[in-house]
């Protein structure tokens, strides 16, 4: 990455350089407190959301962007868009669009390459309880509430 960096100043590019999706290099963070790393995308799941929390912070500390990846899980979509407002250099949402039965997301709106997030507990997610109890009695699971 570091010739990578010189040679793109070289010629002028300022594309950023972004890493952390799947097996990431134990010393991504540390190039990104250096400047040659320019956004992380370390996983929405693990290492988490809070996490991402901690991560975020540490990033924009340094000047460097974050960029939760999410591909292949569809909780990823409607939890990474809420770490904008804590995270000054979040840089975008990944986006998988999936449609799951059972599981209400009509609070989230995307429109003109825009998200619009709700402002509601649990992410503004909700289960179809009806759904869940139909299929719990056709597959022999259930869903209750504590």
């Amino acid at each position: 990455y570091e010739n990578l960096k010189e040679w793109m100043q070289k010629n002028g590019l300022s594309v950023k350089i972004a890493d952390g999706e799947g097996q990431a290099d134990p010393r991504l963070m540390d190039w990104a407190k250096s400047g040659i790393v320019d956004v992380i995308q370390y996983d929405i799941i693990h290492p988490g959301f809070s996490a991402w929390l901690e991560i975020g912070a540490r990033l924009d500390s340094w000047g460097a962007g974050s960029a939760p990846h999410s591909y292949g899980n569809i909780i990823g979509n409607y939890v990474t868009g809420h770490l904008a407002t804590a995270i000054h250099g979040f840089q975008f949402v990944e986006w998988d669009h999936a449609d799951v039965k059972g599981f209400d997301t009509s609070a989230y709106q995307i429109r003109d390459g825009v998200l619009t997030l709700p402002d509601a507990p649990g992410f503004g997610l909700y289960l179809d309880e009806s759904f869940h109890k139909q299929k719990g009695g056709e597959n022999g699971w259930s869903l209750s509430r504590k």
